[in-house]
C-alpha cells in the first residue's frame, strides 16, 4: 500500500513565531546582501518557483499565506521562528499557509515552492501566495546574505 509522505511537513506557524522571523529578518537585511536567481514555471495550472542556494547563504522568505508543496534538495537549516529543523537530502513536503522561514543552507542546495492556480503571469502567482510581492528577489533586491563573521549573530 502506498503511503503520503510526511503529512507535518513545514506547518503553519503562529503569531508570535512570525514575528520571530520578522525580526530575524530585519537583522539579516542589515548584512550584505547576494544575487540568487528565481526559476520559475507556469503550466498546466501549476506555479512552480526555485531558487538556487550556495553554501552558507542565509534567506529570509516572505510570508506566504497559501498553501504550497516544498522540495528541497541539499542540507538546509529552517527556522521556523521558535524551532529549526534540518533537511539533508532530498525531500518533498506538504506547507502549510501562513508562514515565515528563515532558511540557512548548509551546503548547495535548491528549494522549489509549488502550488495550483489559476494566475496567467508569474506575476499574479507571486501575488496569490504572498501580500509581500514587491518585496521577492524576484521582484526587486535580493533577500539572501552570504554568511560572514559580521552576520553571525
Amino acid at each position: 500500500m502506498t503511503q503520503l509522505a510526511n503529512s507535518v511537513g513545514i506547518p503553519t506557524m503562529s503569531y508570535e513565531s512570525i514575528n520571530k522571523a520578522d525580526e530575524m529578518e530585519n537583522a539579516i537585511l542589515k548584512c550584505p546582501q547576494l544575487d540568487i536567481e528565481t526559476s520559475h514555471v507556469l503550466h498546466g495550472g501549476i506555479y512552480t518557483r526555485t531558487i538556487y542556494l550556495p553554501k552558507g547563504a542565509l534567506i529570509s522568505g516572505v510570508l506566504i499565506k497559501i498553501d504550497t508543496v516544498l522540495t528541497l534538495s541539499g542540507h538546509l537549516g529552517i527556522c521556523l521562528g521558535d524551532k529549526t529543523v534540518e533537511y539533508n537530502g532530498y525531500h518533498v513536503l506538504p506547507a502549510g499557509a501562513y508562514r515565515k522561514q528563515i532558511i540557512l543552507a548548509l551546503n548547495d542546495s535548491h528549494m522549489t515552492m509549488s502550488f495550483a492556480t489559476n494566475a496567467s503571469t508569474v506575476e499574479q502567482a507571486e501575488e496569490e501566495f504572498t501580500d509581500e510581492a514587491h518585496n521577492l528577489a524576484s521582484r526587486q533586491q535580493p533577500t539572501i546574505i552570504e554568511r560572514s563573521e559580521k552576520c553571525q549573530e
